[in-house]
C-alpha cells in the first residue's frame, strides 16, 4: 500500500470515528423529552417528562401507541387525579380545549406526546 493509499485508509476510519461519536450524541439528545407547549408547574412538568419517557421508551420497540397512550393515562390519573387524555404517535395536529395548568405537548424523540387534562 502506498502512503496515500494509507492515509485514505485512516481518514475513513477517523471519519467512521466521528460519524460514530455523533450518532451516539444525537440519540443521547433525542433520548431527552422535550416540551413544545405547556401551561403547568415546573415541578409538574418534570413530573410528567419523566412519565413521558418511561412509558415511551417501554413502547418504542413495538411502536404501540394505543397501548402506551393507556398506561400513560393511568400513570397521570394516579399522580394528578382523574380525567386525563393522552395522545400518542407522529404526524398529528390538535384543537383542544382544557384545565387550564394542565396540558402539555411533549416531543420524545419522532414520537409527540399530547397530555391534557379536561
Amino acid at each position: 500500500a502506498t502512503t496515500a493509499e494509507v492515509g485514505r485508509a485512516v481518514a475513513a476510519d477517523e471519519w467512521k470515528d466521528i460519524m460514530v461519536l455523533a450518532d451516539g450524541e444525537l440519540r443521547k439528545i433525542m433520548s431527552v423529552p422535550i416540551v413544545k407547549s405547556t401551561d403547568m408547574d415546573e415541578e409538574f412538568v418534570a413530573e410528567t417528562k419523566d412519565a413521558v419517557s418511561m412509558v415511551v421508551d417501554k413502547f418504542s420497540t413495538t411502536e404501540n401507541w394505543e397501548a402506551a397512550s393507556k398506561m400513560l393515562k393511568e400513570v397521570m390519573d394516579k399522580k394528578f387525579g382523574a380525567s386525563w387524555q393522552v395522545a400518542i404517535g407522529q404526524g398529528f395536529g390538535f384543537d383542544i380545549n382544557y384545565a387550564k395548568s394542565n396540558m402539555a405537548y411533549i416531543f420524545y424523540g419522532s414520537v409527540g406526546v399530547l397530555l391534557y387534562k379536561i
